[in-house]
């Protein structure tokens, strides 16, 4: 709902129609989907939240109100049905219990205009708006577009139409949708209220497509004729059903807003239109970032800057030169790899990848996760040639996972010698002691590497424990072959962020502020972090599931006590650590 949407959205409003009813409600719903709507609207308030509590309003209020339970089995009926559920909340319990309901989307009815707790509340929800306008001027609806954005809603109409019991045709004025979609570049939408027995009120919401209404809404009554409430600007079933048609008709002969390309037109947009070439010369193998592209006339065949975003973070498979054409032909997706740094030696906690959690090993546990993860195209556990560390080779046989063995004390040797065996472009670096490494930020902070061209990307928000590190595998040989002393690679990330004008280093914050809780511990280094762990999955972990880390962080929100069992605790780094580079 709200960007121009292919069929037109066309909504049956019931209000007042089932006359605090379940029963006739769940009946409006079944004939609005046996009329053709795509969705059905109901009214959900609490009448003492809604009207003064003297009379004349606050009785019909109440007879109208439905209960919670009630409103439960009228949703679910007109799902059943096939429709999408929206409504109209007129206060903060009608809007908790919408969403405990499932509702799909939301009128902004001109009864709540500025009110300063429940519109916010309503953007919140980022579900798509009807934003009613009418009786707003030009400065309210941008002042409460602003608002609605600001509060992250999701797709804005700008509803036109408003209830004069019954609306007239000259207070209609379907030219303002054509001036509200101008005006504020936003989707629009129509609500009919004019007479239902009028033959034309079948007729205006078609002519509101006709003027780019993207939304068209109307009344639906059961009997327009037995006058019960809200029957003046209502449609029986059967004329609903003819102006759904109409409207379906309408649509059909809108077609094309132009005629295809001709031949000269085409032959036009070819010669004068810039295509994506190189900025520069650039070698095989580098990747493309925005700066590497330039938008330019050129005879040669090409692509358009639109395909720019198939391009930048990929891996070019040939030399480009300078103002050659650059195309999805020319690149590759950057091969890029999770490998888990992981020795069964440690000194406060030894063998802590292969200790029991939850019923099974904590490199268990991570692995199940990190397969979650969509971006990478392999994993790897990554260890030692060392003769203890060989019960971590028969665990990743045991999980079907690919093993390394290399160097014991060098970890930049090993990881890469790991990504040469795998073609790597990029490695992602996860230990063997975080089973809560993040698989959404492996995804998104790959994205972000390859899209930027960085060398080291990292964060700093997430819990400790659950922050992968992404590394170019260039960038890795050569922070390996101009390192002093290499031997403290175990601390890798150090070599790129002590060494900041030497890497181009990219940091990445997560977008949802609820996972930014960089004081908690969620790494496996001593018996405290084992104790949390073990209460983390003890509350969460279901066999074959994968929690999400926002679960952790949200129960341990709720357990500062659990927090601080290892909240004292630092990371260590040895002292006299070399982590400085040769001058090439």
């Amino acid at each position: 709902m709200g960007s121009q949407p292919e069929p037109v959205i066309v909504i049956a409003e019931v209000a007042s129609s089932h006359e605090g009813q379940p029963a006739l409600a769940i009946e409006l719903a079944q004939r609005a989907a046996k009329a053709s709507a795509d969705a059905v609207k109901f009214q959900i308030f609490r009448a003492a939240e809604l009207v003064v509590a003297h009379p004349p309003k606050a009785p019909s209020f109440r007879e109208l109100e439905l209960e919670p339970a009630a409103w439960k089995e009228v949703v679910a009926a007109a799902r059943s049905a096939g429709l999408r559920v929206l409504a109209d909340v007129y206060d903060m319990p009608s809007l908790e219990l919408a969403e405990g309901l499932g509702v799909q989307g939301y009128k902004l009815p001109t009864t709540i205009a500025g009110d300063p707790v429940l519109l916010p509340a309503v953007a919140g929800t980022g579900k798509p708006l009807l934003a009613a306008v009418s009786g707003e001027d030009e400065e309210e609806i941008r002042a409460l577009l602003g608002l609605l954005r600001e509060r992250g809603a999701g797709d804005i109409v700008l509803h036109h139409g408003f209830q004069g019991f019954p609306t007239q045709l000259a207070d209609t004025h379907l030219r303002r949708l054509t001036w509200l979609r101008e005006r504020f570049g936003c989707p629009v939408g129509f609500a009919d209220h004019c007479p239902g027995e009028m033959p034309v009120s079948r007729v205006l919401p078609a002519a509101a497509v006709a003027l780019g209404a993207s939304v068209v809404e109307k009344h639906l009554t059961l009997d327009r004729g037995a006058r019960g409430r809200d029957w003046v600007s209502a449609l029986n079933e059967d004329e609903f059903a003819q102006m759904v048609a109409w409207i379906r008709e309408v649509e059909a002969a809108l077609g094309e807003a132009r005629p295809a390309l001709s031949e000269a037109e085409q032959r036009y947009r070819d010669t004068m239109r810039k295509k994506v070439v190189a900025r520069r010369a650039l070698p095989a193998r580098a990747w493309v970032t925005q700066g590497d592209l330039a938008f330019k006339r050129t005879p040669d065949a090409g692509v358009g800057p639109e395909a720019t975003g198939a391009l930048v973070g990929q891996k070019l498979l040939r030399a480009v030169g300078a103002d050659e054409p650059v195309t999805p032909r020319e690149v590759a997706r950057p091969v890029a790899i999770v490998l888990v740094a992981v020795r069964m030696k440690s000194t406060r906690l030894p063998g802590k990848a292969l200790l029991p959690l939850a019923g099974k090993p904590v490199l268990d546990h991570l692995v199940e996760r990190l397969r979650t993860a969509r971006r990478p195209d392999g994993l790897v556990i990554c260890t030692s040639t060392h003769p203890e560390d060989q019960p971590l080779l028969a665990a990743a046989a045991r999980l079907g996972v690919a093993a390394f063995a290399g160097s014991e004390d060098d970890v930049m040797e090993r990881f890469l010698g790991a990504a040469a065996r795998e073609r790597a472009d990029v490695v992602v670096r996860v230990t063997g002691d975080n089973p809560l490494t993040d698989p959404d930020a492996v995804d998104e902070m790959i994205r972000l590497h390859c899209e930027v061209g960085a060398h080291y990307t990292y964060t700093d928000d997430l819990p400790r424990g659950t922050r992968p590190e992404v590394i170019s595998v260039a960038a890795l040989r050569q922070a390996h072959d101009l390192a002093e002393d290499p031997s403290g690679s175990e601390y890798m990330a150090l070599y790129f962020k002590d060494n900041p004008e030497a890497f181009r280093i990219v940091r990445w914050a997560p977008p949802a502020a609820h996972l930014r809780r960089p004081a908690y511990r969620l790494t496996l280094d001593t018996p405290e972090d084992l104790e949390v762990l073990r209460r983390v999955y003890e509350h969460l972990y279901r066999e074959g599931e994968v929690f999400p880390l926002a679960e952790a962080v949200r129960l341990l929100d709720g357990h500062p006590d659990w927090v601080a069992l290892n909240g004292h605790l630092a990371p260590r780094v040895p002292a006299g650590l070399n982590t400085r580079l040769r001058p090439r």
